[in-house]
């Protein structure tokens, strides 16, 4: 008995090894000219990878400064080819054909379902066609009264801080925008202990997807959801639908102040589901995704930018006068015509998100043999786009890591290739609430900075990547009274 089970064992482990070796030998054979890191047989490069967030993001930036056009790195049997030049990402990006997203993907889709962020083929063109057009500017206008709402009691929470030791401002600024996401998309205020909930779920959450991205071999989804961490994984996703089920209860008080403001994305996935063009799975998938895209990536970038006006203080003294200049002494909300003025604000926060863009790596997968300058890359390969690495060339931002907002003057930036700055991403799959999250930082960092000065802390940023990116010793700033 004990010779036939380990005679079918080895027959099981040789029908993988050839299983693996039909997949990957193309490939391999025709990425040979491509430049990489050297190759350790069958696992390739993993162990160079690392285990943990903070090495992965460090070793993008390895690649996109060793290898500036592009190189091919080995993750087991998956094939991951960076595009590190903007000439290249410019035909990638923009190429109709290359809509299906990276494999690291697939982790995302137990959280986001097939949504948006996921989804590939007709169905996402579909659907995409059928949201982006409720970004509108009549949806901005009355979104700005959401953002002043939450924007100030957030501001009243920060009082606590003036004056007072260095503190990691990112929680505060999270908190804010998952309640301005859930007004927007459920149409609802969630009670205050619900969100602080939401947002401990989030976090968990974005750890076990990361936990499986760095891991090739929960690529197989009963290896996966039997380990540890996927058990896990369960539990928080079960949580999560559960507390949103709270948000979209009785539970939760509506929004009496702007009844006008109903939760127009919400609808329009009703509205898709009754024309049979998505499911349930959908739905909760797509609410996932504007709730989460919209709030996780906003709160990053202004914590970014809070950190960096607090080491300018000359460049955060320009944002103030040009904040006065539009409000005066006023203490006034901002308008949506306010918020078209500031333009040094917008671009302040476009410098910020050159330098730590909120999603920091974007991806694709390639369904058919790809030419691209030399090389022909093959159907099965994920093409990595570094976006960190992308924004930091000097051929088109000298001296990169200089905070300098002036690179966005029009006069700066009219000659200057699109694809050198892509906070998010480009092309068909551009971000689709890119505008509403633009008007949203600018709320918020207007009412900060119109209220407290921020000042320099001592503790050293140190890059993570959690899906967007973070800091690992948190975003500290201090901050005293204007």
């Amino acid at each position: 008995m004990l010779l036939v089970a380990l005679y079918s064992f080895l027959v099981g482990i040789g029908i993988l090894w050839a299983l693996f070796i039909a997949k990957t030998h193309r490939m391999k054979k025709m990425t040979v000219n491509i430049p990489g890191p050297k190759m350790l047989p069958i696992i390739g490069n993993v162990l160079e990878v690392g285990s943990t967030s903070p090495e992965f993001l460090q070793y993008c930036e390895l690649m996109q400064k060793k290898y500036p056009k592009i190189c091919r790195v080995w993750f087991l049997q998956h094939l991951a080819v960076f595009i590190n030049n903007t000439e290249d990402c410019k035909t990638l990006l923009t190429d109709t054909n290359l809509l299906d997203k990276g494999q690291f993907y697939k982790c995302m889709e137990s959280f986001f379902g097939k949504g948006l962020v996921t989804e590939t083929g007709v169905k996402w063109m579909q659907n995409r066609k059928c949201i982006a057009p409720n970004f509108n500017v009549s949806v901005f206008k009355s979104n700005v009264q959401i953002f002043n709402k939450h924007i100030y009691a957030m501001l009243n929470k920060l009082s606590q801080h003036v004056g007072g030791q260095e503190f990691d401002i990112y929680p505060f600024l999270l908190h804010q925008a998952i309640n301005i996401s859930l007004a927007i998309t459920m149409g609802k205020e969630p009670e205050e202990s619900l969100t602080w909930d939401i947002l401990e779920l989030l976090e968990r959450e974005k750890d076990s997807v990361v936990r499986r991205i760095l891991r090739p071999w929960f690529e197989y989804d009963f290896l996966y959801w039997n380990s540890k961490i996927g058990r896990m994984e369960t539990k928080y996703l079960e949580m999560w639908a559960k507390k949103l089920n709270e948000v979209n209860s009785d539970k939760t008080k509506d929004r009496e102040e702007a009844p006008n403001m109903s939760p127009v994305i919400l609808k329009l996935l009703q509205e898709l589901k009754e024309n049979k063009l998505c499911t349930d799975q959908y739905i909760n998938g797509e609410i996932h995704t504007l709730i989460v895209g919209g709030s996780d990536t906003s709160a990053t970038g202004l914590a970014f930018t809070s950190w960096l006006l607090s080491r300018h203080p000359h460049i955060q003294d320009r944002v103030v006068q040009e904040l006065q200049q539009i409000f005066g002494d006023s203490d006034r909300p901002a308008t949506y015509e306010d918020l078209q003025q500031m333009q040094y604000l917008e671009m302040v926060l476009k410098e910020s998100m050159r330098m730590y863009p909120p999603i920091p790596l974007v991806g694709r997968k390639l369904t058919q043999d790809y030419k691209i300058g030399d090389y022909v890359i093959p159907a099965g390969a994920n093409l990595l786009f570094y976006i960190k690495g992308i924004q930091n060339d000097p051929r088109y931002f000298p001296e990169p890591h200089k905070f300098d907002p002036d690179r966005f003057l029009r006069e700066n930036a009219k000659d200057r290739d699109p694809l050198s700055y892509i906070p998010f991403s480009y092309g068909p799959r551009i971000c689709v609430g890119q505008k509403q999250g633009m008007f949203s930082m600018k709320t918020a960092m207007s009412g900060l900075l119109r209220r407290y000065k921020l000042l320099p802390g001592t503790i050293p940023l140190s890059l993570d990547y959690k899906v967007n990116l973070i800091s690992s010793t948190g975003i500290t700033v201090r901050l005293a009274e204007r």
